[in-house]
């Protein structure tokens, strides 16, 4: 097994058995992923590496299937960027948020519309990991008194300027919500795209609202925000997901990762419920949804 100080952008050639694996780092990483990667016996790259590169002896010795993989190389990036990644061959785990944001370009309904939708982009969703589930929420200082989504047009004409800026990292997501949510038109509204810490964004006035994910509710009860209704995704958890063409060639060689995967997961849910288990403080949602 041999470790490398960096990779390299290149597209994975499905034919000559290199297979690249993108692994998140952060809060789901830390939010029972650890654990339940583990459960591969594949390495999780330290932070000064990044990368571990696996042989097919390597991998005939943990357990897995001949199937062709030459080289198995297992990369650490942030949950943002592996979509794409994913998307120019291969296979990872993110956030159905960052999933849904930069390739779907919208909210799916529900699980089963999430699956649909990357299917039609060439990838195939392995396994919803339940982990560390979170929320995509429109959030409004709390004097503005938006308890609901319809209050927004009301409350319009009392903003300065009175037209609505939002903060959000989920740019695509961010312009379903208030176009199909709130129903604004394009031109009624703006965005200010972020890298993080998006909830001060509207405490100290440089926003009116955001459009972000939460898991807890606490980082938008400090910053006195106050989430409205209707929550913009619920339950968000990662997925591992796989290009179809990376599947078809090495199918033998996922499907083991999966069940150990998901062996794993049932054992915490039962070790440590809590990592499975909604955490939002619903005094952030005066609607009381």
């Amino acid at each position: 097994m041999r470790f490398w100080k960096r990779d390299t952008e290149q597209y994975t050639n499905r034919e000559d058995g290199r297979v690249k694996v993108y692994i998140p780092d952060g809060h789901i990483k830390t939010g029972g992923f650890y654990d339940i990667w583990a459960a591969t016996m594949l390495p999780y790259p330290e932070e000064k590496d990044y990368v571990a590169e696996l042989s097919e002896l390597d991998l005939r010795k943990l357990g897995y299937p001949r199937d062709g993989v030459e080289t198995l190389t297992v990369v650490v990036r942030r949950p943002h960027n592996i979509p794409e990644s994913i998307k120019r061959g291969g296979a990872g785990v993110s956030g159905r948020d960052f999933f849904s944001d930069r390739l779907l370009g919208l909210i799916p309904q529900n699980e089963s519309d999430f699956s649909s939708e990357l299917e039609e982009k060439g990838l195939v969703d392995l396994l919803n990991l339940k982990c560390r589930p979170s929320y995509i929420v429109f959030a409004f200082p709390e004097d503005y008194d938006i308890k609901k989504i319809e209050d927004l047009r009301r409350k319009l004409k009392k903003l300065d300027p009175n037209i609505p800026l939002a903060a959000t990292e989920f740019e695509s997501i961010a312009r379903s919500a208030a176009e199909e949510i709130a129903g604004l038109k394009k031109g009624e509204y703006m965005l200010l795209i972020t890298d993080g810490k998006t909830e001060t964004y509207p405490r100290v006035g440089d926003t009116h609202g955001m459009v972000d994910v939460t898991e807890t509710g606490e980082s938008i009860k400090r910053n006195r925000l106050l989430i409205a209704e209707p929550l913009v995704m619920e339950r968000v958890t990662p997925h591992f997901v796989v290009d179809e063409d990376t599947y078809k060639a090495h199918k033998p060689v996922f499907d083991e990762m999966i069940s150990r995967m998901e062996k794993r997961i049932e054992e915490l849910n039962e070790e440590r419920p809590e990592i499975f288990a909604v955490k939002l403080n619903r005094e952030v949602i005066p609607a009381g949804i």
